[in-house]
């Protein structure tokens, strides 16, 4: 897909939007803004503050949106490292999707300082892209920041097959669970994760088909 996750820096810092929290942090840095020009102009001295506050909120703005559209482009990235190795693969976008038995910060093994490119499962829609042996979730949803917050791609193998590419970022499909509602459930096992992971998806006919090959062993 040559328009999949196509966006510049700065249409993507319009596009994932932002949610109430900086709103917060706005009203929070006029006041000190504000009280730093009235304590500082009172004592005759250069409002300093002033400078410094709003260099700052720019600074972590574009740092936390760095990071969003670096995981953002990592998706796009492995999709055409798949075009690359010329494998058959299909991309289905925005899907939406439960993660159940996963909590952020109590369920993750890592104990590392966070980073933007930590396995992660807090998304609730996704993109995916379908090889033979392997998906390739790239989650995204709303986060504390940004109504549409990008996770690390991770790599959902099946079973104990390789990886089409080495990635950091790997969890492997261990079983999957029959469903009469039109989901496709399937349980993940991530050594980033203390224990499985069900992921819950709606219904797609190039998911089903592709799981269906994969319980019949057709490779």
């Amino acid at each position: 897909m040559k328009n999949f996750r196509s966006l510049s820096y700065f249409d993507f810092i319009t596009f994932q939007g932002l949610t109430s929290v900086w709103g917060v942090m706005l009203g929070v840095f006029l006041c000190l803004i504000i009280g730093s020009l009235m304590i500082n102009l009172s004592a005759n001295r250069f409002p300093a503050g002033i400078i410094i506050l709003p260099v700052f909120a720019f600074g972590l703005f574009m740092f936390f949106s760095g990071g969003n559209y670096n995981m953002y482009t990592r998706g796009r990235e492995l999709v055409q490292r798949a075009a690359t190795k010329k494998l058959t693969h299909t991309v289905i976008t925005n899907i939406k999707v439960q993660v159940r038995n996963y909590v952020r910060f109590k369920t993750n093994r890592r104990r590392e300082f966070p980073t933007f490119s930590q396995t992660l499962y807090d998304f609730s829609r996704a993109d995916i892209c379908i090889t033979p042996t392997a998906l390739i979730l790239m989650g995204h949803g709303s986060n504390g920041f940004f109504n549409r917050a990008y996770t690390a791609p991770i790599i959902l193998v099946w079973k104990e097959l390789a990886p089409p590419f080495p990635s950091p970022n790997i969890g492997r499909i261990i079983n999957v669970i029959p469903n009469n509602d039109k989901k496709q459930i399937l349980i993940i096992k991530d050594a980033h994760v203390t224990k499985p992971i069900t992921l819950v998806f709606d219904w797609d006919d190039r998911l089903g088909n592709w799981v269906t090959k994969r319980l019949l062993g057709d490779f």
